[in-house]
């Protein structure tokens, strides 16, 4: 798996800012897929043709999102309804351990009936 300071090994290293941040910020936001390799100015430059490319083949495909429930991190109250069957090991998270339920007030995520979202 590739790492942020590999993909740093192909930007410009100037911390210019054309881009809106440093080339760390900006490898590290390329590594999270938040940001294209396109995305940096100077690599544009002729003294840099090729490492767009480059970065693309170091970066490989996009993986495919992950199939399955998705949890709403804003919404969830950690009441524990979907902690027996979350790929996401909600068990771990504090406030579902203690039991912690919905509020009335609160708008209702999804219900699990039978083992069924």
């Amino acid at each position: 798996m590739v790492t942020a300071a590999e993909i740093r090994d192909f930007l410009p290293g100037t911390d210019c800012g054309q881009c809106g941040q440093t080339c760390a910020e900006f490898a590290a936001r390329l590594l999270s897929r938040e940001q294209a390799p396109e995305d940096c100015p100077v690599l544009h430059e002729p003294d840099y043709a090729g490492f767009i490319e480059a970065l693309h083949e170091l970066l490989g495909p996009a993986a495919a999102p992950a199939p399955g429930m998705q949890v709403d991190s804003e919404k969830c109250n950690g009441c524990g309804i979907c902690v027996a069957m979350c790929e996401y090991h909600l068990g771990n998270c504090t406030e579902a351990r203690l039991g912690k339920g919905p509020r009335p007030r609160d708008q209702i995520v999804f219900h699990v009936v039978n083992g069924t979202v």
